[in-house]
């Protein structure tokens, strides 16, 4: 386990459930970039290592995203501590529709869309929720945690609330996902 300050993610993995950590604390977890880790703030949750902090200034860094930050609890320049994990294959996972709560200037930066006040039910139906979990394989995730996915070319934000097995989990071809409105 590593302890680390968390610095802003920007460019490609903004939205996607990567962190950025240094070469040096890469090397003490003995994790490589498309690992599973654990980040522990105020509250726990599991992301993939998307790519490699290599600045000096970087070091004992770990950068992610303000979905990222939210899910752990913490804030930019917060302290976290990060550990690698390997989740189950996720058998079950219940979703909801959800308004993101986050800062208002990261609705427009990551482009999410509220579809959580949508009243058409056939809007989570099978072919949907089909779509939603191709999006999702191989996603790493805990119970609380937002996940967005694409929508329309926007990023509509959903609640995990249920795992099956608990704790960390990554979703594969075989979980039955569903989504409740």
């Amino acid at each position: 386990m590593v302890f680390c300050r968390v610095i802003e993610a920007r460019g490609l993995y903004v939205g996607k459930n990567r962190v950025g950590l240094h070469r040096a604390s890469l090397s003490s977890l003995g994790a490589a970039v498309g690992d599973c880790v654990g980040v522990e703030g105020g509250r726990r949750t599991v992301a993939r290592v998307g790519w490699i902090l290599s600045r000096p200034e970087e070091a004992n860094s770990v950068s992610m995203d303000s979905v990222i930050r939210q899910n752990c609890d913490t804030r930019v320049g917060g302290r976290v501590v990060v550990f690698k994990l390997t989740p189950k294959p996720a058998l079950n996972v219940v979703l909801t529709p959800k308004s993101y709560p986050g800062p208002k200037e990261d609705l427009e930066a990551l482009g999410i869309v509220n579809i959580s006040s949508v009243s058409y039910p056939t809007l989570f139906d099978q072919p949907f929720t089909r779509y939603v979990k191709g999006k999702l394989t191989g996603y790493p995730l805990v119970v609380g945690d937002i996940v967005l996915v694409p929508v329309l070319g926007r990023q509509a934000p959903f609640s995990t609330v249920d795992t099956e097995p608990r704790g960390a989990v990554v979703v594969d071809e075989n979980t039955q996902l569903t989504i409740r409105g």
